[in-house]
């Protein structure tokens, strides 16, 4: 029997490159669920496993965030409820912000991978295959 394909959940808020990202994810046997904000994210992450978080973080709040909540704190809430609700669920951040305190923060949230933007699509699709590849191999070590 073949392997499932493996899904990404993919949060972007340009919603031109996000559908353009999931159409080449796919192209290349993925399955991916688009989420443009934090509530959408939040909610898929709550209705289904994913193999893979491939996540902007730079997004729009939940309509109720204080507005210094905004920003890039939008993605690290994004990050600690995946971990909260997924548990080691690895997360490939895909994103203009360069700042090191940010990146370190990420880390701690169990990024795997930070693409800068612009980024070339081969590039995503070889952090993705490399995040899926190591996912993997965690998995068929597990008895």
């Amino acid at each position: 029997m073949r392997d499932p394909r493996r899904t990404v959940l993919l949060v972007e808020d340009e919603v031109s490159f996000a559908r353009a990202l999931a159409d080449i994810l796919e192209q290349n046997g993925l399955s991916v669920t688009l989420a443009h904000d934090e509530g959408m994210a939040l909610s898929c992450l709550r209705q289904r496993d994913f193999d893979l978080l491939l996540l902007d973080l730079m997004l729009p709040p939940d309509l109720d965030a204080e507005p210094s909540d905004w920003g890039y704190r939008t993605g690290m809430r994004i990050m600690e409820k995946a971990q909260e609700l997924k548990g080691r669920m690895p997360v490939v951040v895909l994103s203009a912000m360069r700042d090191q305190g940010v990146m370190e923060q990420a880390e701690a949230c169990g990024v795997v991978s930070y693409i800068p933007k612009p980024a070339s699509v081969d590039q995503i699709l070889r952090v993705v295959s490399q995040a899926m590849a190591a996912t993997r191999k965690d998995d068929s070590s597990v008895p």
